[in-house]
């Protein structure tokens, strides 16, 4: 009887003692500092980002009687380019407070008189038609669980709409200073927006580091103040005329698509 009392105590002296060593075994000891960083990570997922920054590709579409005056100018009627922005977010209060810069280029009218060959002399022309908008925006922008960023903006600030020509001189195949001739104007404008950002990749760095990559896509809708639409447009007599249009109500749709940054 003392025996077999003698050897049930060993045996659950024996299994306690592999519990304990089991317990500090380096596979747990590794889930445990698995989990730990785990939980770090989805801490630092919820850090507040106050600053956004994006590089965008963007399409201005004139409408009603700004594409007219384009159509009448005989140039391209939709303009291509970019646009750099950035912003400061507010959180948690859901609003974004920032400003943009973008050119839109409205193709470019090219005339070359005298031989084409290389070495002889020639005057090559050419018109670049071009706006610049520079806006300030105040976006109500939406987070939903770090993914998914909706917002609605209200945008002001002025477009400059410009005409550059440059010509191109060769004497005997060597370019002689080049010549530039512009004309522009400006005006108040203003509109509205919406769009949304989806999120692309977090890149944390551990113990507080967060920084955020996102795909946003955006359409505003933009009305402004009176405006001469320029062109300066070269001649048979290898000179040039300047043409103006008086747009009275320009109104246009601006769509853009990018990568957004947050940090």
């Amino acid at each position: 009887m003392k025996t077999t009392l003698a050897s049930f105590l060993f045996v659950v002296a024996a299994v306690t003692g592999l519990a304990q060593a089991d317990t500090s075994s380096p596979l747990l000891s590794a889930t445990k500092q698995t989990d730990t960083d785990q939980m770090m990570i989805d801490r630092i997922k919820q850090n507040s980002l106050p600053a956004q920054f994006g590089l965008y590709y963007s399409q201005s579409i004139p409408q009603s009687s700004l594409r007219q005056a384009y159509d009448s100018l005989g140039g391209p009627n939709v303009g291509y380019g970019f646009a750099l922005n950035g912003g400061y977010n507010f959180d948690p209060i859901p609003l974004v407070i920032g400003g943009e810069f973008a050119m839109h280029f409205f193709g470019t009218r090219e005339r070359t008189f005298g031989s084409s060959s290389l070495f002889s002399d020639r005057v090559e022309l050419s018109t670049q038609n071009f706006t610049i908008p520079i806006l300030a925006f105040a976006r109500f922008q939406a987070n939903i669980a770090t993914w998914v960023f909706p917002y609605a903006e209200l945008v002001g600030g002025t477009t400059i709409y410009s005409s550059v020509l440059t010509a191109k001189k060769y004497k005997d195949g060597e370019e002689i200073p080049s010549e530039t001739e512009s004309e522009g104007g400006a005006n108040l404008t203003y509109g509205v927006g919406a769009g949304f950002a989806v999120k692309i990749a977090d890149v944390i760095t551990l113990p507080n580091s967060l920084q955020r990559t996102l795909i946003d896509v955006r359409m505003r809708y933009l009305w402004g103040t009176s405006v001469e639409v320029p062109l300066v447009e070269p001649t048979a007599n290898q000179s040039f005329a300047i043409r103006n249009v008086s747009v009275d109500a320009p109104e246009q749709i601006v769509f853009q698509l990018g990568i957004m940054i947050q940090l």
